[in-house]
């Protein structure tokens, strides 16, 4: 009977706080929109230096991103104190592969484009304005270049067995990292049948899986990929278990391309491939942006996973305004 009264009570407790429910609008109050940047910009890079503008939304908003590009912007940068030439408007889909479908990651306008090639050891700063929105300021420096000091293809296929990636090839790339100071860098590869189309811009590189487990990645890409850790276009990582010490980075390459190469597919087509090794020393700054981007991404379906703030070094904005400097080694297969 004691039993029986004790669930009854409990039961009684839970139905009248039940009863109390009130169903209630969350009210989230209107925010005035911010300006958005995205430049990352460096020496050493043969692609365009491009700033993409567009507004920020509102958390409750569901209009698609391409409605948000500002094809209005003001924009003033500085080398050195030394004002440039102002960056000009471009069609976003004729500038990436002639038209290719960017399926709304970017704005439908809002993209500038300057004829600059930013120089290693300068300072950059930028001040970007639009009527109704406001003003925002930020600053970042092109780093020393880190040079590639080998680069080794193999060209025998790896399949991979798990199905988390396309068969691909493996590759080792070694370096000297500079002691004494924290470096921050991006690691990635480009494939085309020739050099010059290794110029195209585009934004979407092979996936590289990394293969060393010592190397201990900021981003958690391998919660989503099993015990592996996928970067789509490139590897960003630190030298705290390398500093001022040569280091070799071990990865797979996971390129459709290449494998119709490897196999002996790309018939007439083409018979070389030219194969890009890039490597960026980044600024801290465009570091932590892009790996709290992929944070935020990786988790982005989970509702329970902990809020990831992407980082952002613009002053009453958000985005990246911030610098690199790369090195390349370009392996060809015949």
């Amino acid at each position: 009977m004691i039993r029986f009264s004790t669930f009854y009570k409990g039961f009684t407790l839970l139905a009248l706080i039940s009863a109390c429910e009130q169903s209630a609008d969350l009210a989230i109050p209107a925010q005035s929109p911010k300006l958005n940047v995205y430049s990352s910009f460096g020496a050493g890079d043969n692609h365009d230096w491009i700033f993409v503008i567009s507004q920020s939304k509102s958390i409750v908003d569901t209009t698609s991103i391409s409605q948000f590009g500002i094809p209005n912007a003001e924009i003033s940068v500085f080398e050195n104190d030394v004002l440039l030439p102002s960056p000009q408007l471009v069609d976003i889909q004729e500038y990436f592969l002639n038209g290719f479908d960017i399926g709304g990651q970017f704005p439908a306008t809002g993209m500038y484009l300057s004829n600059i090639k930013p120089q290693a050891g300068s300072q950059y700063r930028l001040i970007l304005s639009s009527e109704g929105i406001g003003t925002i300021e930020a600053e970042s420096r092109i780093p020393d270049k880190v040079e590639i000091l080998t680069v080794e293809l193999d060209t025998v296929m790896v399949e991979d067995v798990n199905q988390i990636a396309v068969t691909g090839a493996n590759a080792r790339l070694r370096f000297k990292d500079p002691g004494n100071q924290p470096n921050f860098y991006h690691l990635f590869v480009e494939i085309s049948p020739d050099e010059t189309s290794l110029n195209v811009n585009n934004i979407f590189g092979p996936q590289l899986r990394v293969n060393n487990p010592e190397l201990n990645l900021d981003t958690n890409e391998d919660d989503i990929l099993s015990e592996y850790q996928t970067l789509p276009g490139g590897i960003f990582f630190r030298d705290a278990i390398f500093d001022g010490q040569e280091y070799e980075i071990s990865f797979s390459i996971a390129a459709q391309l290449l494998v119709r190469f490897l196999r002996g597919n790309a018939g007439e087509e083409f018979s070389t491939l030219n194969v890009r090794f890039a490597l960026r020393n980044l600024t801290e700054e465009n570091y932590w942006y892009h790996v709290t981007t992929r944070l935020q991404l990786s988790v982005r379906n989970d509702p329970f996973a902990e809020p990831v703030q992407v980082r952002s070094n613009l002053e009453d904005g958000f985005g990246l305004f911030a610098g690199f400097n790369q090195d390349e080694v370009i392996v060809i297969l015949e």
